[in-house]
């Protein structure tokens, strides 16, 4: 049997993490310049491998911890500037490439980027939105040349790039159980649980709950999807990763998280249920477990009132002092804490409707003196929901476009059999309704994103392998 993965890779994985996150914690961010070297090497070395390697590597540390990964200026500086520096020479190298036809629809997010150039102009912040601008295009571009060279270079090993994903999963997942124990690290400040309306906010191994839940979500919907598609076998390594990230998700206290968790995981079981090419015991297997878990938790639900109560109260985390049951679920009390930015946003849609506000900034900004680069680099937007976002930034025309995007990716994606990337970028779509952060590359959008690429990487290999079989069969897939 073709081996799937190195324990080697991952252990070493982890030895560097652990290496890099004590060196930038003692040195107070200015050891994280170390990276620039194997980073380039590998760049100007075209060793696809080792690119992926420290890319990841660097995208994990600049979501990490704060407290555990301290983050300074310099760190900071250094870690945008080297995205960028690598997705711009990625993105030109893209010209020449020959596109894989699995991930080319992810390039028809460029009309809505290039039009966003228009309403930045006249925006709330010209110099903010075309700095964000310009970090987003030129690390997604990145992004898309390295999983096209993944993708199309026989050469690349698929077991090297599942070793580090494993890694990379591990360091979060089994980091934040690790960090349980320590509060003062793994969680939010009192006077934040306070404001939340509740007394777990875990954060982790990351820098915020908004950013575990989704985050460990994603890895849950590679692995298993990975797992479901490509591997078609329950695998124990796989199976101890995927382990803790329902109990992980539900420490959050993150809605958005819950909900990206639970519906990227149904999607993908809807997808593996109605695809052809899937062997019929293994198909049964996973059914059978997968129903059987699922009454089990229908069960307990049903006939314990504390897990009703702790399912209200974790739906209405802003409204836990109501009148407790099951009826006081309601789409007002669910949507109130992000019922604000919705109306902001609409709010300024409607003030320049057409071609909107400019790409991610905010109206206090016009007011904002800034004096240096890295108050513009680190400049945060709060927007809530990616529908109402996309309209205030970018009004109809912006809206119009990004929607085109989406739609075709969704079922271009289906038809091809791009399952597990399909199933991130809808988890994607599902948790930006509660945390819009698919725009910001420098937080959690650009972790997730990477994931999308990897996903569509994971796909095409497995497609390659199942042509060579002489499994492929045609563009139609449904049963």
């Amino acid at each position: 049997m073709k081996k799937l993965y190195s324990i080697k890779i991952i252990f070493r994985t982890l030895a560097i993490m652990a290496i890099l996150v004590v060196g930038i914690h003692v040195t107070q961010g200015y050891f994280y310049p170390i990276v620039l070297l194997p980073t380039l090497f590998a760049l100007l070395m075209k060793k696809c491998e080792s690119l992926f390697f420290w890319l990841f590597i660097s995208i994990c540390l600049m979501v990490s911890n704060s407290t555990v990964v301290t983050k300074g200026v310099v760190f900071v500086a250094t870690i945008r500037a080297l995205m960028v520096l690598v997705g711009c020479i990625l993105a030109v190298q893209m010209i020449s490439q020959r596109k894989a036809w699995i991930i080319r629809p992810l390039l028809l997010i460029l009309p809505f980027l290039l039009f966003e150039i228009f309403p930045s102009m006249t925006g709330w912040d010209p110099p903010i939105s075309f700095m964000k601008l310009f970090l987003f295009t030129s690390i997604y571009l990145g992004f898309f040349s390295l999983a096209n060279l993944v993708t199309v270079d026989g050469g690349v090993r698929t077991e090297v790039i599942r070793s580090y994903m494993l890694a990379f999963a591990i360091y979060f997942i089994w980091g934040s159980i690790v960090l349980l124990p320590f509060p003062a690290l793994s969680q939010l400040r009192g006077e934040d649980a306070i404001l939340y309306g509740t007394t777990s906010l875990l954060k982790g191994m990351t820098f915020h709950p908004q950013c575990l839940g989704p985050l460990v979500s994603s890895f849950a919907v590679l692995l298993l999807g990975d797992m479901l598609f490509s591997i078609k076998r329950f695998d124990w390594i796989y199976g101890l990763v995927l382990l803790p990230i329902p109990y992980l998700v539900y420490r959050t206290s993150s809605r958005t998280g819950m909900g990206a968790f639970i519906f990227g995981v149904l999607f993908v079981l809807f997808l593996f249920i109605r695809a052809k090419g899937i062997y019929r015991q293994w198909r049964g297997k996973v059914i059978f477990v997968f129903s059987l878990l699922g009454l089990v938790l229908t069960i307990v639900a049903i006939s314990m009132p504390s897990i009703q109560q702790q399912v209200v109260e974790f739906a209405l985390k802003w409204d836990a002092e109501k009148p407790q049951g099951i009826a006081n679920i309601s789409y007002e009390g669910i949507l109130s804490s992000r019922q604000s930015l919705i109306d902001r946003s609409l709010y300024n849609f409607k003030s320049k409707p057409l071609c909107g506000n400019g790409f991610q900034v905010m109206e206090y900004m016009t007011s904002v003196k800034r004096t240096s680069l890295i108050a513009y680099l680190t400049a945060p937007v709060e927007k809530g929901v990616w529908i109402t976002a996309i309209l205030e930034e970018g009004g109809i025309i912006g809206f119009v476009l990004f929607a085109g995007f989406v739609i075709y990716v969704l079922f271009s994606s289906i038809v091809h059999k791009a399952y597990i990337g399909v199933g991130l970028f809808g988890m994607m779509l599902l948790a930006n309704l509660g945390e819009f952060t698919m725009l910001s590359m420098s937080s959690t959008g650009g972790v997730i994103w990477a994931m999308i690429f990897v996903g569509y990487a994971f796909d095409a290999r497995r497609l390659n392998v199942e042509q060579m079989r002489g499994v492929w069969t045609g563009a139609s897939q449904w049963t």
